[in-house]
């Protein structure tokens, strides 16, 4: 090992995925973005149902439905964007997080350790404090939390008694194998359940 433990590689390994999966986030949830605030433009005027405790309210424009979908997966973007200094670490310490077999060069080794990873360097050890790991996994509930809240209500109002939303349909879409005439959210449920 060389003055590392099993323990550094693992974590170290453990925040390279950590950031594969940030950086294939990152465009998914800006794309989703970007259409959702054109559909929110575009529907500025559109009037819709408003609805509180999913019961009938007040009139109000769809894309104010939409917005406020956008704010908040644009602050899911803002979190991950934040908490990648604090969760994206290197884990460099050895035994007892010491460094006590790098000698004096442990520091440096740590710093272009992390460097040649695209990590950070923390300050300490981190082999016990596993407050990055629920850092980025919370972040990550977020984030999905909120695209099941938002796949939950277009299922939900893409009912026939609503009708007033419905998932995306294209030529060669199955609605169901053995009722062609309907056109089930299949998407939608596929993220409610994720």
């Amino acid at each position: 090992h060389y003055g590392a433990t099993t323990q550094d590689i693992q974590d170290t390994g453990q925040s390279l995925e950590m950031r594969d999966v940030l950086d294939e986030l990152t465009p998914v949830l800006t794309g989703i973005i970007a259409r959702l605030a054109d559909l929110a433009e575009q529907h500025a005027a559109t009037v819709a149902v408003g609805r509180t405790h999913a019961q009938p309210a007040l009139p109000i424009g769809f894309g104010l439905k939409i917005a406020s979908w956008v704010d908040e997966l644009l602050r899911h973007l803002d979190r991950i964007d934040t908490a990648r200094e604090r969760v994206l670490a290197a884990q460099l310490f050895g035994g007892a997080g010491t460094m006590a077999g790098f000698q004096q060069h442990g520091a440096k080794l740590l710093e272009g350790f992390a460097r040649r990873l695209g990590l950070h360097a923390p300050a300490i050890g981190w082999h016990t404090a596993r407050d990055r790991v629920v850092e980025y996994a919370t972040v990550l509930a977020m984030a999905s939390g909120t695209l099941g809240r938002v796949a939950d209500e277009i299922r939900t109002l893409s009912r026939p008694e609503f009708g007033e939303l419905r998932e995306a349909w294209r030529p060669g879409k199955v609605g169901s194998s053995t009722m062609p005439h309907k056109r089930n959210p299949e998407g939608c449920e596929q993220v409610v359940v994720m």
